[in-house]
């Protein structure tokens, strides 16, 4: 950082070295196929990557400048060196720790699209419906007929199978752990839990109203 003629900061551009810029394709490259094969938070993760190592190079290059003795004029490009040691970061730790922290990283596309699909059929209670106009309405990952096919394990929805074949993919071992998996993430992120709701709901269901009211009828203080 510097500061221009009245004294204000004035950012420094840092271009990428040939050597660099050569490593970052490669590691951009490497994380485009990646992403087509996962979904969900992971696949946001990967999209982020690339821009994640060029910052990360940039504050290595300045790190290791800054811890010479005899302090040489600042960095002028970043070397192929850092965003090699940047890009390794990425790869071995980064990265990795993305996929355990978002859960779902190893699920492939068509499984996750698989199962949106039968929760939304569930969830409507649809039993017919013209599979260009659901695509439509859920968009997302099912844009295009092969897509939805795809997310039926290779089979096509009809007009009359959705509620049937939601029904069938909802008791898929994978899929019920998938839901079983959020639904506690859930109950643990909120505290909300079935027992908890049941308890609540008991207690207005059997809640003695005459304890609201004194004796000469008037209503007690809210608290």
């Amino acid at each position: 950082m510097t500061t221009d003629a009245l004294g204000n900061p004035d950012a420094v551009k840092v271009p990428l070295d040939p050597g660099a810029n050569t490593e970052l394709e490669g590691f951009g490259q490497r994380i485009l196929e990646r992403s087509r094969t996962v979904s969900g938070a992971f696949q946001g993760a990967l999209g982020k990557a690339r821009g994640h190592a060029l910052r990360l190079s940039c504050i290595l290059e300045h790190v290791w400048w800054a811890a010479q003795f005899a302090r040489p004029p600042a960095p002028a490009a970043i070397s192929a060196n850092a965003m090699e040691c940047a890009v390794g970061l990425m790869e071995s730790y980064f990265l990795p720790m993305d996929e355990r922290v978002f859960g779902d990283a190893i699920k492939a596309a068509a499984e996750k699209a698989e199962h949106r699909l039968a929760m939304h059929l569930k969830a409507e209670r649809i039993d017919r419906f013209n599979a260009r106009e659901l695509r439509h309405a859920m968009g997302g990952s099912l844009r295009t007929a092969e897509e939805m096919d795809a997310a039926g394990g290779g089979r096509s929805y009809s007009r009359k199978t959705g509620a049937k074949i939601g029904d069938e993919n909802l008791r898929k071992p994978e899929i019920s752990r998938e839901i079983r998996r959020a639904m506690e993430e859930r109950a643990a992120r909120t505290g909300i839990t079935q027992d908890r709701v049941l308890r609540e709901v008991s207690s207005l269901a059997f809640l003695d109203i005459a304890g609201a009211f004194a004796a000469d009828g008037t209503l007690l203080p809210l608290n």
